[in-house]
Parts: structure tokens; sequence; C-alpha cells
């Protein structure tokens, strides 16, 4: 959907496209949007909606994730990106290495998972130098782009379940605390 920031997206690939042309472009996922960002985007690879191994595969088959979004709540699909494991694009081929960095952009939700320069690289959102800068940096420099995937592999793990629910717990105790002092 357009909310997701496919116009800075198609935005970002066309400067970046002008700029140099050792990238391709994998789009995941399907919308009311797909049509008008497949026309932007020219010879984009489109899969669709994937989920489960073709989810995983799809996303153990690139380099990095753009996520230029600003309305993430929870960017979940940024953590899928990071916990993906396997065998990476093209310009990782024989390393191996599992786990995605992000360029994505530096709003709501995103920041709670991406950690800047450590996982991924944080933009503000509707800055195309900014992800152009850090795409190129992943680009010209494959040891970095590794050593963020292996970081966002490992960030990764540590979000679960038990501590997403421990955290709400944590937060209802606490109000619950809250009311009974103050009543």
């Amino acid at each position: 959907v357009a909310e997701k920031g496919l116009a800075d997206f198609a935005g970002i690939v066309s400067q970046l496209r002008r700029q140099r042309g050792d990238f391709g472009v994998l789009v995941i996922g399907d919308g009311p949007a797909r049509a008008e960002f497949e026309r932007k985007l020219g010879d984009a690879a489109f899969v669709g909606f994937q989920q489960g191994e073709g989810l995983a595969r799809a996303l153990a088959s690139a380099d990095l994730l753009l996520n230029p979004s600003s309305t993430e709540a929870f960017s979940n699909v940024s953590l899928e990106a990071m916990a993906c494991g396997g065998i990476q694009g093209k310009l990782a081929l024989e390393h191996h290495q599992p786990g995605l960095a992000v360029v994505a952009a530096d709003a709501s939700g995103t920041g709670e998972v991406v950690e800047d320069g450590i996982t991924g690289t944080l933009v503000p959102p509707g800055e195309v130098e900014g992800y152009l800068g850090a795409i190129g940096r992943y680009l010209d420099d494959p040891a970095l782009r590794r050593r963020h995937a292996a970081n966002a592999l490992a960030h990764s793990q540590t979000f679960s379940w038990d501590r997403a629910n421990a955290g709400i717990v944590d937060a209802y105790l606490a109000a619950m605390a809250k009311s009974a002092h103050s009543g």
C-alpha cells in the first residue's frame, strides 16, 4: 500500500539506477498499489505475497532490505529480514552470511528493531540522499554489510513472544500498582 513508503522506495531506486547499476530490486508483497508500483520500478522482480519457507527463501536471496515506510507500528518486516538465514544475494554468494542489514526510515517502531550503525542504517523519512548514501556504503563495503547482517541476526534473536508478553504483563502490573496507590 502507498502508506508503506512506496513513492520513496521508487524514487530511491530510480536515483540509484542513475548513479550505479550494480544492484537488482526484489519486491516481496502484494496489495492494491502493486500495478502502479510495478510500472514505476520497471525491471524489478516482483514475487508477490510470501510467507513461511517462501518468505525465508526470498529474504535469503537479498543482500539488504530497504524499508522506507514511516508508518510502522512495529517493523515486523525489518525484524523478519534481520532474522533470515541462508545464502545472500549475488554480492555475497561466497560468504554464506545469514541475516540482512536494514536501511529503513527512522520513524515509529523501526527504531525499536533496527540499531543504527549496528544492524543497519536509519534514515530520516523522505531523505532520499540519506538512503542513497546508506545503500551505497553497503554496496561498496561488503565487509560492513556482512558485519551488520551478522549483528542483525543476533539482535533479531533477542525478540520473542515471551519477552513481548512479559513487557505487557509488567505494564499492567505497574498500572495496577499505580492505581492502588492513588485510590
